[in-house]
């Protein structure tokens, strides 16, 4: 979270880590497996505030998860919005 882009940009990708749930019909061992989700919630919102902090006034962020868990996308995205 220290870092930041030398250049200004436009725009910011943030693939953040998740429980992978999206890819269960490919990796099924992936919905078995015990995850903190808390943890990940954790780091998802911290990626996501800190690119929103060096995103400059009418740049785009895009934020992807390959979770079908509401509360890592869905939510994560309406926390960000709502803190303006």
């Amino acid at each position: 979270q220290k870092w930041s882009p030398t250049t200004t940009v436009d725009g910011i990708l943030v693939d953040v880590p998740c429980s992978a749930t999206g890819t269960g019909s490919r990796r099924p061992d992936v919905l078995r497996r015990e995850s903190d989700i808390s943890e990940l919630l954790d780091i998802q919102e911290l990626l996501a505030n800190h690119c929103a902090e060096i995103l400059p006034a009418g740049g785009i962020m895009v934020y992807a998860t390959c979770s079908l868990l509401k509360e890592e996308s869905e939510d994560q995205v309406k926390k960000l919005v709502e803190k303006g």
